[in-house]
């Protein structure tokens, strides 16, 4: 599938995009084609230097934007929250909201909530940041939410009677399971929000028209 993306600077002039996974892969790609398109980007990030090398490329796509940076490790819960409050606090509207992080760890590991990594990040992040900021976009209609996922939860198995990987534990395995987890609550949720797409990466190619 293609998706055609009129490339204009005005075509997101004056959005608000909050952008979580921003400063590598896709996301860093997604936030300065978005910048480029007139949008403001507020990033969460865990890595300061990598948050600072892609404000510097956001500002030089779109250089008299005020982009910022929210510092959060979204694997606790605590975090996810905190982040949330704050971005809600000093953004008085959110255009769209892109739920991008995500990582593949090797070995199980839990936080201090008891949640798998992969389960905390690549699923509970979403749901509450999402939650964090519904007020916000929902102020802001129409306004977006973007959950992304990768096309290995095509043929995998989301177990709900072991979603924190107890009984039997792979990478691979974690994040194919996991991958399902932003469609299966995009669904029911949009009703409730404004207007929710989940996408899988592999199977959508972007293209910007000069």
């Amino acid at each position: 599938m293609t998706l055609i993306v009129p490339h204009t600077e005005a075509f997101m002039n004056g959005k608000t995009v909050v952008v979580t996974g921003g400063t590598s892969g896709i996301g860093e790609v997604a936030a300065e084609k978005l910048a480029q398109m007139g949008a403001r980007i507020v990033l969460v990030a865990r890595n300061k230097s990598r948050a600072d090398a892609t404000l510097t490329r956001l500002h030089e796509r779109g250089p008299r934007l005020a982009h910022s940076v929210h510092y959060a490790d979204l694997i606790r819960l605590t975090e996810m929250k905190r982040v949330a409050a704050q971005i809600a606090s000093r953004e008085p509207r959110i255009d769209v909201l892109i739920n991008n992080a995500g990582a593949l760890f090797a070995t199980r590991q839990v936080t201090e909530d008891g949640l798998e990594y992969t389960f905390a990040l690549n699923h509970m992040a979403y749901f509450v940041v999402t939650e964090g900021l519904r007020e916000r976009l929902a102020a802001s209609a129409p306004a977006r939410i973007v959950n992304t996922a990768s096309a290995a939860h095509h043929g995998a198995i989301l177990d709900f009677d072991d979603l924190q990987s107890e009984k039997s534990f792979s990478a691979t395995k974690a994040s194919c399971s996991h991958a399902n987890s932003p469609a299966v609550w995009t669904e029911p949720a949009s009703p409730r929000i404004v207007c929710i797409l989940a996408l899988s990466l592999r199977a959508l190619q972007i293209k910007a028209m000069a």
